[in-house]
């Protein structure tokens, strides 16, 4: 038992965490949500990064560099097949908040923080995963605006939900702010991270805790899913929608689908290119 709750204790983090979230953002928001509004995302996402490019090697990352194809492809099922696939899944769903809640999910930049957590825990390597959360960031004020007004011309919005305000809000992104997101949460963590490890004696370190500081990182993700959670529980209290187990049985499998689709597409398409078994790992 020991052994299966070590091997899994993030699964099982994450699953408890999203639950006791919920729950608690519903029933007693007065004491959670001032907590968890308190946790900057962006705040976290940057300390992610920077753990993570504080312990790759430059060199994995000039080599990611000098051989674009693997970051190009994933940066390409990022922000091309994914959301093609929520965009197909958008009329079956019950509900138009989960139409959108689809699209939104299928189209948003690669995850920033837990993409290259679990490149490292498959062995794969990090510095593809790091550059397409780099290219893929960057895309997102041109691909998000588009997807969205794809979707709104296919399915309009006939009646005042809370997708409606959260299609008006993502799809006239502010350019200045998302710029100034982008490179506090994502670029300048990637390069501190490399500075800082330049001295040899910090280098040989971080190379030494790999292991240690991945695991740090992901008590960082558990931060934020739960901080989303609660958010997510106050949400749906205050919501008058009737929301059915079917429909939400329908979302759920919506978003495997998608995310399976894109996994399995990824280690293909890699294998074509005829990169290396780490290289396949990273794309998908």
């Amino acid at each position: 038992m020991l052994q299966f709750v070590l091997k899994r204790w993030f699964l099982l983090s994450l699953t408890g965490l999203i639950v006791l979230g919920m729950a608690l953002g519903g029933t007693l928001p007065s004491v959670v949500k001032p907590l968890a509004d308190a946790m900057n995302p962006l705040v976290t996402t940057a300390a992610i990064l920077f753990l993570m490019s504080f312990s790759l090697e430059t060199r994995q990352l000039q080599a990611a560099l000098r051989t674009p194809g693997p970051v190009l492809l994933g940066a390409a099922l990022n922000i091309g097949l994914a959301p093609v696939l929520g965009l197909a899944l958008m009329a079956p769903q019950g509900l138009v908040d989960f139409q959108y809640g689809l699209l939104v999910a299928s189209c948003v930049p690669c995850t920033m923080a837990a993409a290259s957590v679990w490149t490292r825990k498959a062995h794969g390597n990090d510095a593809i995963s790091l550059l397409v959360t780099l290219a893929t960031n960057s895309a997102s004020i041109v691909t998000i605006p588009f997807w969205l007004a794809l979707a709104t011309a296919w399915f309009p919005i006939s009646h005042a939900t809370d997708s409606a305000g959260l299609v008006a809000h993502v799809a006239w992104l502010d350019l200045r702010q998302t710029t100034i997101e982008l490179l506090v949460g994502v670029l300048l963590p990637i390069i501190f991270g490399q500075f800082a490890r330049q001295p040899t004696r910090l280098s040989d370190w971080a190379l030494r805790r790999r292991m240690e500081i991945s695991a740090v990182a992901q008590v960082l993700i558990l931060v934020m899913v739960w901080t989303a959670a609660v958010k997510g529980g106050f949400r749906i209290s205050q919501t008058k929608l009737v929301i059915s187990l079917d429909s939400v049985l329908l979302a759920w499998g919506s978003v495997i689908a998608v995310h399976l689709t894109t996994l399995y597409a990824g280690l293909y398409c890699s294998r074509i290119l005829g990169v290396s078994r780490a290289d396949q790992i990273a794309v998908a």
